[in-house]
């Protein structure tokens, strides 16, 4: 069955919550993993996993800026990794504009799962996962959150945190743009709104 094929026939897509580990200082975690940690693509042995880091100040994403790092990721039943599950490395360099994707395979369906990114002694947010079920498996019930289209520079989005926070989801559906292509401040059109709330620089 294809990724395609499981996402069209509605048995799931995953989830990631937002919780800080203990590891390292939310400061550092913040710096390096600015731009969180999300999971998605299920199958019933598989996920990818996803994280950007910003090795240092300049490596802004499109800069072309900033040096190779290693980053190791972590998959765990607990969220406290108490015990891995599985683990690996991946090496995140200016080509890949410092992006880590990663597809975590032997995994068991219908299972949930707890991963993070770690650089050194820094560690990622943790995010909350789930892979599919297996193939012709009965299913009493699926739940999902949807949201759409949402403006980066118009608000922050407070809902994002409340559907990380449910228990009762088996996945999130984003229907709609997050950046859009029109200048900064310019959106919907220039004097009928409110200046941007933050401003996205656009390379």
């Amino acid at each position: 069955m294809s990724r395609r094929t499981l996402l069209r026939s509605g048995v799931g897509v995953a989830g990631a919550a937002a919780l800080i580990t203990t590891r390292s200082t939310a400061s550092a975690s913040s710096a390096m993993f600015r731009h969180g940690v999300a999971s998605g693509d299920p199958l019933p042995d598989a996920v990818i996993l996803w994280t950007r880091v910003s090795p240092s100040p300049e490596a802004a994403p499109g800069s072309g800026l900033g040096s190779d790092t290693r980053v190791r990721w972590e998959l765990a039943h607990d969220a406290s990794f108490g015990t891995i599950f599985a683990s690996g490395e991946v090496t995140a360099s200016a080509a890949s504009d410092h992006t880590v994707k990663f597809d975590a395979t032997g995994l068991t369906p219908a299972t949930e799962y707890h991963y993070r990114f770690v650089v050194g002694d820094v560690v990622s947010p943790t995010g909350r996962t789930r892979t599919a079920p297996a193939p012709g498996a009965p299913t009493d019930h699926l739940r999902f959150g949807v949201v759409s289209c949402s403006n980066w520079e118009g608000g922050y989005f407070g809902a994002y945190r409340h559907l990380a926070a449910r228990d009762d989801l088996v996945g999130i559906l984003h229907l709609g743009d997050y950046l859009y292509e029109y200048a900064a401040g310019t959106f919907p059109v220039s004097g009928t709104a409110p200046g941007p709330m933050r401003r996205h620089t656009r390379s």
